[in-house]
């Protein structure tokens, strides 16, 4: 819980952290796209040397689980910073987002395509397990110029809640729908089942007492949210890891991988953590195929579980907990 003098010093804050915002979303926004990509690039370098929290933890994630040597580890961290820049300058460009741009700057395979289709003609929706991989930003932006069925995306709050309100209006002003974390599963049941799409975001640190289970992510037990598979499992509906992979300059390709969801098991439960599991291993050949295109510097191993063998960083810290029957793996603690 936050101390008062934090809850202060936040609000005093607020409102600068919006203006800078705003004023770099104007700027963004009337530079061509290439110029803007190029300055989000650089605003990326610069937070690499600039934020060294941020830059030793994508080392030592980098380090120990795709076992690189100090120097390859702050190479490709510098590139994951340099493309999550790009990143946010689509987001800040959001109020010029138009469908040419999706259609000029967007590939899609015909892989693509035909899940697409196949969604289209299905009696359910889908849902999208979406992560930090390429453009995140850019891909919910395109969302709803790619022939898919009403988008609707899954939200954390901001702490700060100006920005919050700025940033989100900024996220549907191509036609996508929003909804806070912590009211989505109902919503998203019934949005499903209806035909749309929910793209759930699951490769964030998440606390066991929220939901979440540890499934294999680099070899090692990592809490992860069960959203998921819950909202597959409940709802029939098939699940495919989305992301935008990176093609050089500004050009992106939209890969669906999938359907990923599990067969059903002998619990809901156990069916959710199962299609978890799956689309962790989707997505753990994704980055180590293009190790520079995800968040190296999320604290994505934070939480490990008791007892749990292998490297883990620094920043980790152990807590007690035990599988629910019915959903302990075969290898996770191996």
């Amino acid at each position: 819980m936050a101390t008062p003098a934090a809850v202060i010093r936040r609000a005093l804050i607020a409102p600068f952290e919006l203006l800078g915002t705003f004023l770099l979303s104007g700027l963004f926004s009337i530079l061509p796209r290439g110029v803007a990509h190029a300055l989000g690039r650089r605003m990326g370098r610069w937070a690499y040397f600039l934020s060294p929290r941020s830059r030793n933890v994508a080392k030592e994630n980098l380090q120990l689980m795709l076992g690189v040597d100090a120097a390859g580890a702050a190479r490709i961290a510098e590139r994951s910073m340099r493309l999550a820049g790009a990143a946010f300058s689509d987001l800040l460009r959001a109020p010029r987002m138009r469908r040419l741009l999706a259609r000029r700057d967007v590939e899609i395979p015909e892989e693509t395509w035909q899940a697409i289709d196949g969604i289209r003609r299905g009696a359910r929706g889908a849902v999208f397990a979406a992560s930090h991989f390429g453009n995140w930003e850019f891909a919910n932006l395109c969302g709803p110029y790619s022939a898919l069925p009403q988008q609707t995306v899954v939200i954390r709050p901001i702490p700060n809640p100006l920005l919050h309100r700025y940033l989100a209006w900024c996220r549907g002003r191509t036609g996508q729908r929003l909804i806070l974390r912590n009211m989505a599963t109902t919503e998203a049941f019934h949005l499903v089942r209806e035909g749309g799409i929910c793209v759930i975001t699951f490769d964030l640190p998440v606390p066991p007492d929220s939901g979440a289970v540890p499934v294999e992510f680099f070899g090692r037990p990592t809490y992860t949210t069960l959203g998921v598979g819950y909202v597959a499992a409940v709802t029939g509906a098939p699940v495919y890891l989305a992301h935008f992979e990176p093609m050089g300059g500004c050009r992106y390709r939209f890969v669906l991988t999938g359907p990923l969801q599990a067969a059903a098991g002998e619990t809901l439960r156990a069916t959710a953590t199962e299609t978890t599991r799956n689309v962790s291993r989707a997505l753990e050949s994704c980055i180590r195929a293009r190790p520079e295109a995800w968040a190296w510097w999320l604290k994505r191993w934070k939480v490990r579980p008791d007892g749990a063998r292998g490297g883990w960083p620094s920043y980790s810290v152990e807590v007690s907990w035990h599988w629910p029957r019915g959903t302990a793996p075969r290898r996770d603690h191996a």
